[in-house]
Parts: C-alpha cells; sequence; structure tokens
C-alpha cells in the first residue's frame, strides 16, 4: 500500500489580484520578507507581473524615484500591495476583469530577487 499524505500549507505560490490589490499566500512572501516597499512592472511579452522587493536601505538610499516605490504589508500568512492604478493595468495587459478576485501562479527568481505572477496562469 503506497500513502500519501495530506498537508494542509500549498506549496505553490499564489497570488490573488482584486480590483484594489494583490495578495500573496505565505509560500510566496517567504522569500521576500524583509521587504521595507517593492517596485512594480509588467513584462507584457510574457504576461508577468514582476515585484521587486526592496530592502529598507535600499527604499531609503535615494537612487529610486519615490513615485516607483510602493508600500507592502506583510504579515505572518500573507503579504498585501495595494494600488488601484496598477490594478487596472494588469487588467488591461491580462484581458480579464478584476470585478471577482482571480488567483495566478508565481514565481521567485533568486538570481535577480524577483516575484512573478504569471497572468497565463490562472488557478
Amino acid at each position: 500500500m503506497s500513502i500519501e499524505w495530506f498537508s494542509t500549507s500549498s506549496k505553490d505560490g499564489i497570488a490573488t489580484l482584486y480590483e484594489s490589490n494583490i495578495t500573496l499566500n505565505k509560500n510566496t512572501i517567504r522569500n521576500i520578507e524583509d521587504a521595507y516597499s517593492v517596485m512594480l512592472g509588467i513584462d507584457t511579452d510574457h504576461k508577468y507581473v514582476v515585484i521587486k522587493p526592496l530592502t529598507k536601505e535600499q527604499d531609503q538610499r535615494g537612487d529610486i524615484p519615490s513615485n516607483h516605490k510602493y508600500k507592502i504589508t506583510i504579515r505572518s500568512s500573507y503579504g498585501r500591495i495595494a494600488n488601484k492604478d496598477f490594478m487596472k493595468k494588469i487588467e488591461k495587459v491580462g484581458g480579464f476583469s478584476l470585478i471577482e478576485p482571480k488567483k495566478f501562479s508565481t514565481t521567485y527568481d533568486e538570481g535577480n530577487k524577483l516575484v512573478y505572477i504569471k497572468l497565463k496562469e490562472e488557478l
């Protein structure tokens, strides 16, 4: 007999997109727990949302314009980035509406220290 034990903790990184914010699950934020703020971008060719975490030192050293940095709230089980204008841009690039929340896969690029939300991989 082969038994596979069930675990309630997801091993996958997941981002839930709402009209006003991005909520990252625990497995996504574990890689960016020390983020003081973030930079947000969209790869329109591959349909990825890109999140670049910034440490407090990176945020405050003065070489990144303040209008390129966004607040991230990190709790023990999730992380949240709120920006309605950015969410509208995601809707346009993704070709969908966020009236109802949508969940997508995330990956973490260790070498570049970036989180990718894969808009082509809705869960």
